[in-house]
């Protein structure tokens, strides 16, 4: 979920009566497609498509298409016959049993911000979710460029559960967002006790879990990570893209003839991907909503399979934003943790290649009481930046997540310094203990 208060207005008119905040119509996708528009073209200039995650938006046509689908659930705000403000969220990012919405979009007309509007129209968004789909998780990604978007989420009961550098291209440039979540009392109930997580994880995790009054995390061994190797190669990710090169050569025993290639992304797995073994659940898929621009270079999706001896071994769904430059890791499948970091350290080595060593950022996934996974990840550079409790159900039982974040060429103080939490003291708590291991 994105505020869009990026301007100061004079002549803010005076509401003197509340808005009605409605189901979205079709008809209202010229209105819709307007507020968007309005919110992220840059001031200097440029094309608003670029300095927003979902173009598709600004399209009346395609927002008409959307608005009339049962996997995403919009909202509009109405003063008299203006619609002054919209919201949305995708029903269900998960499985079947996660009910795990992900809330996007709150944009407000520049004229009626400032006047509570955005809370009261994203209220009445979460109540319709949890009310008319029984949601146990809600997700709201916020900017960080400004206060208005978490303090909207604040004021519905949300709580702050990470940061993530680099996130965005906003008309602020690339823009960090926090990440924020309600969790329903029910689904913590259900929260399995954590095992063990790596010693970064629970230091993020400690806060989250103690707001919520749940039980941590234990702390694993300590293992080799990325730090180790900051004095012999400097700071920052060329550290990363090394020891990513140390665990994708092959070099380990059973491994050695581990073939892995690249094909654009179709739609669908390829038929043997359904003989292969189940595997390691560590990495964990959601099916975020994704920015869509026909016609446009600036997504590409791809699926890397990784085979032994001409048997499927690992598969794994990305997507690259060219315009954020960040590449999401949506789903992997492999035999074992140790094959899926493999796959996953030759995606980063491929994307750095594709983008001539210019900066970009990547992110995943996992569940939280994978430490092996953690210790891996953590070895080619990846680092803990989101903690979900209570994330995903399996049988009878809620499981937390944690999000790991890559960085190549970005600086992660910077991004830090310039989000905009100082009046959100629990949020800066949160945000603190996040360290890539060298900054």
């Amino acid at each position: 979920m994105q505020w869009n208060g990026r301007r100061t207005v004079t002549g803010v008119p005076c509401r003197t009566f509340s808005p009605t905040c409605r189901r979205a119509l079709p008809r209202d996708a010229r209105a819709i497609s307007a507020l968007y528009r309005q919110a992220y073209h840059p001031a200097n200039g440029g094309d608003a498509r670029e300095h927003y995650p979902f173009p598709q938006f600004l399209d009346e046509e395609c927002v008409e298409e959307l608005v009339r689908t049962d996997v995403l659930l919009w909202f509009v705000a109405e003063l008299g016959h203006t619609i002054v403000g919209t919201c949305g969220a995708v029903v269900n990012i998960g499985g079947p049993m996660d009910r795990i919405a992900e809330s996007f979009g709150l944009v407000i007309d520049a004229r009626w911000q400032h006047q509570n509007l955005g809370t009261e129209l994203f209220r009445t968004l979460c109540d319709s979710l949890v009310s008319e789909h029984a949601a146990g998780f809600i997700m709201a990604e916020t900017r960080t460029s400004h206060p208005g978007g978490w303090k909207v989420v604040r004021h519905c009961g949300f709580v702050p559960m990470g940061f993530e550098p680099f996130a965005h291209a906003t008309p602020a440039g690339s823009e960090a967002m926090l990440m924020t979540g309600r969790v329903s009392p029910m689904v913590l109930a259900l929260r399995r006790g954590p095992g063990e997580a790596s010693a970064r994880v629970c230091r993020l995790s400690r806060r989250v879990l103690q707001e919520l009054d749940c039980t941590p995390a234990r702390v694993t061994s300590e293992v080799e990570s990325a730090v180790a190797l900051t004095a012999a190669c400097g700071p920052q990710a060329p550290l990363a893209t090394q020891a990513a090169a140390l665990c994708g050569n092959g070099s380990r025993p059973g491994v050695e003839s581990l073939e892995i290639h690249e094909e654009p992304w179709t739609g669908r797995l390829p038929e043997a991907a359904r003989d292969m073994p189940a595997g390691a659940p560590g990495i964990i898929s959601l099916r975020r909503l994704e920015g869509l621009s026909p016609g446009s270079l600036r997504y590409e999706r791809s699926l890397f399979v990784a085979s032994i001896d001409g048997r499927m071994v690992a598969h794994a769904q990305t997507s690259y934003d060219r315009c954020d430059r960040r590449l999401r890791l949506i789903e992997l499948r492999a035999a074992t943790d140790g094959i899926a970091v493999l796959l996953i350290g030759h995606i980063l080595r491929q994307r750095q290649a594709a983008v001539h060593s210019a900066p970009f950022v990547a992110v995943l996934d996992a569940r939280a009481d994978d430490s092996g996974l953690h210790s891996a990840l953590e070895r080619i550079g990846f680092f803990p930046t989101v903690y979900y409790p209570a994330l995903i159900q399996e049988g009878g039982e809620r499981f937390d997540a944690v999000q790991f974040t890559w960085l190549f060429g970005r600086d992660l103080k910077a991004s830090r310094d310039a989000a905009d939490l100082s009046e959100w003291q629990l949020a800066c708590a949160i945000v603190a203990p996040i360290t890539n291991g060298w900054q």
